[in-house]
């Protein structure tokens, strides 16, 4: 959580200062910048949502690797099965609009398509792994975006 706090904002500061180096593109306006640096922030929220749900071990896979664990289901899980993906999706679209390329938007295009792929073999594992109850978990709660009005 920490090297997230502190990577996020010299990355995003360098990315908006020298955009123009980095990507070739003229700049991108005030607003799009704006808008980009609110998802990359909604991305640190959900990362500090996660880490409360799961602890620092879990976090980082170590019940996993230990072949342990159960389906999370308190905090942010409550809400979507996939909240760091969900993350990621938000904090890439926020990296593009930052940036302003069209390369940007391609190359983010192709990597929402292999995580998707990834997000795939992750649920079936899961569902070999836990049976029934991650069956009905999937069925219960939604992969990234929250239902409108849930509350658990």
């Amino acid at each position: 959580m920490i090297g997230v706090l502190v990577s996020w904002p010299p990355v995003t500061a360098a990315m908006i200062l020298f955009r123009r180096e980095l990507f070739r593109s003229r700049p991108s306006p005030l607003v799009a910048v704006a808008a980009g640096l609110v998802l990359i922030g909604c991305e640190v929220w959900i990362l500090t949502r996660v880490h409360r749900a799961l602890g620092t071990a879990r976090l980082v896979g170590t019940t996993e690797l230990s072949g342990g664990g159960e389906v999370a289901r308190g905090g942010i899980y409550a809400y979507v099965r996939h909240p760091r993906y969900t993350g990621s999706f938000l904090a890439v679209a926020g990296a593009c609009l930052v940036g302003g390329t069209q390369r940007m938007w391609i190359a983010s295009a192709v990597w929402v398509v292999l995580m998707r792929l990834a997000i795939g073999f992750e649920e079936r594992e899961l569902g070999r792994r836990f049976g029934a109850t991650y069956e009905q978990y999937r069925r219960e709660v939604p992969g990234f975006v929250p239902r409108l009005g849930a509350h658990r």
